[in-house]
């Protein structure tokens, strides 16, 4: 089975919720030129647990499933990357790299524990959607940067990730 990539965005001001839908799509369409599995979810008015929950019953808890939710910052810090503490940091580092090949401003990326619960993720989308593989992209964007060169960015990533064979890695397990 083909690995998927579902591409939703969070709900901010219109303004920013123009440019996230523009993001968003411009993946979508990148991915499927690229003849990627790519679904673009619509996600107008709802909160980030409808959003979670609308991908969960609709395409199911997967390790087929590649989650992008897209969101808009302003930390004048650059963008970040979160991935869910389940992952490795091989997306989240491909993105990086083309953030940095374009020279992109780039913050970190990282992942985020529950302060309550350090065995679980800190964002809900990351935390309720296991097994798939997550990822939440924060753009920090100001209205004079080109947003197509980030989106352009991810998909090149995701293209490349999904068309790379996963080399055979070895996890370490307790007692070792």
């Amino acid at each position: 089975m083909a690995k998927k990539v579902i591409i939703a965005n969070s709900n901010s001001n219109n303004e920013n919720n123009e440019t996230l839908v523009l993001i968003s799509n411009y993946i979508y369409n990148k991915l499927k030129e690229n003849n990627i599995n790519a679904i673009l979810l619509r996600n107008e008015n709802k909160t980030i647990e409808k959003i979670t929950n609308d991908i969960n019953n609709k395409y199911g808890k997967s390790t087929e499933n590649i989650i992008l939710f897209n969101e808009l910052i302003n930390t004048n810090q650059g963008t970040e990357i979160i991935y869910a503490l389940r992952n490795t940091n091989q997306l989240a580092n491909k993105i990086n790299n083309e953030f940095e090949k374009n020279n992109l401003q780039m913050n970190k990326f990282y992942q985020q524990r529950l302060p309550g619960d350090t065995s679980k993720d800190y964002y809900y989308i990351t935390r309720e959607t296991n097994p798939s593989e997550t990822i939440i992209i924060n753009y920090d964007l100001d209205e004079y940067q080109d947003f197509i060169n980030y989106a352009n960015s991810v998909a090149l990533a995701l293209i490349d990730y999904l068309n790379t064979k996963k080399e055979k890695t070895y996890t370490v397990v307790k007692g070792d």
